[in-house]
């Protein structure tokens, strides 16, 4: 199983207001369940409140709450959703997007390429961006002489079906990111804290 490359959409006042608390006004209001979390949106999933809610806890009994690792785990619980997707397939999403090949893994990270990706969306409806996703798909096997009959690969169909549903769903996170109030975190599994990038600043760098 490949790494995910995984999408925050952050609602940019509710973590600016979890950063201006104290670390004992947190814990309290966390553990009294009196801290308001951002209405999530409809289309997309997140991690649960009690789960947030609980990794903020435990990471505060000896973490520094405006440390690069406290602010990943603030921006979790200021997202009203998230995005994940192999990285190894993300390559098709970007790539059809840019117009142009991405050379190295580490540019899927790249936040000029991010910006030009919210730009470029304007371009497509959701089902133009989807099945330009799925033609590049094919194109890609066929390149590679694998089969397209899904008599002979029965993975063809769920495979297919993914790369639908990733690419709608990223097209709904490029144009949420257009919004105003809403900002773009963007990592991968097993990153560290300090290089998840929130707005194309690493968290290392964001002033709080």
């Amino acid at each position: 199983m490949g790494i995910d490359m995984v999408v925050l959409l952050i609602d940019h006042n509710a973590l600016q207001e979890l950063l201006s608390m104290t670390t004992t006004d947190l814990i309290g209001r966390l553990e009294s369940s009196t801290l308001a979390r951002p209405i999530a949106d409809p289309e997309m999933e997140r991690q649960f409140d009690i789960d947030a809610g609980a990794e903020i806890l435990d990471f505060l009994e000896s973490g520094e709450l405006k440390s690069p690792e406290g602010m990943l785990l603030l921006a979790r619980w200021s997202a009203i959703g998230e995005w994940e997707a192999w990285e190894g397939r993300t390559f098709i999403y970007i790539e059809t997007l840019l117009g142009r090949e991405v050379g190295h893994v580490d540019e899927l990270y790249n936040p000029e390429i991010w910006f030009e990706l919210i730009d470029n969306i304007s371009g497509f409806t959701k089902k133009e961006y989807s099945n330009a996703v799925v033609m590049d798909w094919m194109q890609r096997r066929e390149k590679l002489g694998e089969s397209l009959d899904e008599k002979s690969d029965p993975h063809i169909l769920p495979t297919m079906e993914a790369h639908q549903r990733n690419a709608e769903g990223l097209f709904h996170v490029l144009q949420m990111a257009k919004k105003e109030g809403i900002s773009l975190l963007l990592g991968r599994e097993h990153m560290t804290a300090g290089k998840w990038m929130l707005d194309g600043k690493k968290l290392k760098d964001v002033e709080n």
